[in-house]
């Protein structure tokens, strides 16, 4: 057999795509070939990095690659440039070729057939010195049966001769491009180191660089999507405008580009466009863009496609609602001062002239020293100094002074602002006037802890000051006098004159136990007419019994109330002794009040201090009682 012909297999791709030197540096890439073919199983065999789509036929094949369901097939390539030129598949082109894919055509005859052979090599005789030594041992399979049917014979050199006639075009041809692609060999590598480079600089830039058609597909999609939004460039490239950006950044791409391509319809120049869109991320969430794109124009003034750019702008939104969320923040409720390192004031906000009643610029320029009020020695506002110093904050309640000269409650929260060097730039104080809780804190502080209608302490509060003096007089060897005081004959004041009488009455005991009383002393009322009295650092039980005397007296004079009732009235007073008569608090009470009942139960009108069990339980009778 003679071969007589190489027909090498190339690479068919769509017009866009670049110069494919060696397949197997494709990653995601598919294509389309003919179910059953050699080249199925060597392509499977030879590129598994290859995604192969089988079809019925050839034509099928590149019809697929011309409606982008796949990326690439592989033909021969006189058969290829005849079927993009018939089949009018413009928008294809040769990429590359495979040359270890290369079909040899051959012709042969039987050695026992002479006559054949002879034939054979007048036709290749034809062929000048030149081509017959591209074509020497070149051979075309032919099967031949055995023996000799002369008509076949004739008809075998009908196709012999029409084979080399064949052979022969499509060697010429085969030159003809062979000379056409040496002669475009140095523009194509011109042209793919051109690419190159500016492939590798769109394929590093931290923006993202993208091509797009009319119908909004997308042609390029450089790898910093990826990073950008997580996506990969095959996914990406995949996208429609509907899924690359949230639906309200859709409208606005959409409205960009319909501009466009209005432009681009009545032969104008497209303007280009620009716009904040926000995008989703494949593993949640958006990030914000800034996205322009210009339209491209070949030497023609065609369109070509549109370009764009996409840069990463979450940053500086981030930054900008910071600064929002800061100024809303500083004319907050609260009153604000910004000073420099130096304590000078710079700013104040609206509600910090609503608390102090200055102005923004009675302020600026001073220093916080024209709040101060003389509640604080100078000693105090140092260690709020240092301790900012030493913490970069400070955070508490302080008295204040209005420009009007009020002094009022404050609580401020001072903080250190630091440069990226840890020196301080600014102060921030954050103010509130706590008067409106100051008033509210003593409300219930006096609904807590005094009764309402004397104002003296209640039992809660009387209890506290009692465990704090037992310990005290643990502490220092002391002595505490603890004295249950009980209103002789109060039922009738309110039975007879009514309950005003009988609080009019209440209130003139508590006003006149305490003027009976040191300041370190306590009286409280913890019943209807039932006071307790807490006498700490008493020296001795007889200088108790005198105080009892003189709130015996004290209590015994008449009152005049306001509708003109002149009343009288006396106490039974019972006094225990710590630690004279009781170690607990527990045991003080009882023993105290077992001394009360104990005057009461006298007559009344009493002091009862406590005696042991061997002693007289008979008390004193008040000296001034009436």
């Amino acid at each position: 057999m003679r071969r007589f012909f190489s027909d090498p297999n190339v690479i068919i791709t769509r017009e866009e795509h670049d110069f494919i030197g060696d397949l197997k540096g494709l990653k995601g890439k598919s294509v389309a070939l003919p179910r059953g073919t050699m080249v199925e199983e060597r392509v499977r065999r030879d590129f598994p990095n290859l995604s192969v789509v089988l079809t019925a036929s050839e034509p099928e094949s590149m019809k697929l690659v011309s409606e982008r369901q796949a990326d690439m097939t592989i033909r021969s390539l006189i058969v290829a440039a005849h079927a993009i030129k018939t089949e009018g598949l413009f928008n294809l082109k040769i990429s590359g070729q495979i040359p270890e894919y290369t079909s040899h055509l051959r012709m042969g005859v039987l050695k026992d057939e002479p006559v054949l052979r002879s034939i054979l090599d007048k036709g290749i005789q034809t062929l000048t010195p030149q081509e017959r030594q591209a074509i020497a041992n070149q051979h075309v399979a032919i099967r031949v049966q055995q023996g000799i049917d002369w008509a076949r014979v004739y008809a075998l050199l009908a196709l012999l001769g029409l084979a080399v006639l064949v052979a022969l075009y499509i060697y010429r041809n085969n030159r003809k491009l062979q000379a056409a692609l040496t002669a475009s060999q140095e523009t194509r590598e011109a042209l793919r180191l051109s690419e190159e480079r500016h492939r590798f600089l769109a394929d590093n830039a931290s923006d993202v660089i993208w091509t797009m058609d009319l119908h909004g597909r997308n042609t390029y999609v450089s790898p910093s999507v990826e990073r950008l939004r997580g996506y990969t460039v095959a996914e990406a490239m995949q996208q429609t405008i509907d899924q690359a950006l949230t639906p309200a950044s859709a409208k606005i791409a959409q409205a960009g580009m319909a501009r466009a391509l209005e432009a681009i319809q009545a032969h104008q120049k497209a303007p280009d466009f620009r716009a904040e869109l926000e995008q989703p991320c494949k593993h949640g969430g958006t990030v914000w863009t800034e996205v322009r794109f210009s339209c491209m124009y070949n030497e023609a003034g065609e369109f070509v496609n549109f370009l764009g750019v996409t840069r990463d702008i979450s940053e500086r939104k981030r930054t900008e609602l910071d600064l929002q969320i800061a100024a809303i923040a500083f004319e907050s409720q609260d009153g604000m001062i910004v000073t420099d390192a130096h304590k000078t004031i710079l700013r104040v906000n609206h509600a910090f002239s609503q608390i102090s009643g200055y102005a923004p610029h009675e302020v600026i320029g001073k220093t916080p020293r024209v709040l101060r009020s003389d509640r604080h020695p100078p000693d105090f506002y140092d260690a709020i100094g240092a301790t900012i110093q030493a913490t970069g904050m400070w955070h508490g309640e302080l008295w204040s002074q209005r420009k009007n000269g009020e002094v009022y409650p404050e609580q401020i929260t001072i903080t250190a602002v630091k440069d990226g060097t840890g020196q301080v730039t600014h102060h921030v104080a954050v103010l509130r006037d706590i008067t409106e809780r100051k008033r509210l804190e003593q409300e219930v502080n006096q609904l807590a802890f005094f009764d309402t209608l004397t104002q003296l302490p209640n039992r809660r509060l009387f209890g506290d000051r009692l465990g704090q003096a037992l310990k005290r007089a643990q502490r220092t060897s002391s002595s505490v006098a603890l004295m249950f005081v009980d209103l002789d004959k109060f039922k009738p004041i309110n039975d007879t004159y009514g309950h005003e009488a009988g609080d009019f009455m209440l209130q003139t005991v508590a006003k006149r136990l305490m003027g009976c009383l040191r300041a370190s002393d306590t009286a409280a009322r913890v019943g209807g007419d039932e006071f307790l009295v807490l006498l700490p650092d008493i020296p001795s039980g007889p200088a108790a019994l005198a105080v009892a005397e003189k709130i015996c007296a004290a209590l015994a004079g008449p009152c005049t109330t306001p509708e003109g009732i002149e009343l009288c009235i006396s106490a039974s007073i019972g006094i225990a002794i710590y630690p004279e008569h009781a170690g607990t608090e527990h045991e003080l009470m009882r023993l105290g009040d077992r001394a009360m009942y104990e005057a009461k139960n006298a007559g009344g009108n009493r002091v009862q201090l406590h005696d042991s069990p061997h002693d007289s339980p008979e008390g004193e009778v008040c000296s001034s009682a009436v």
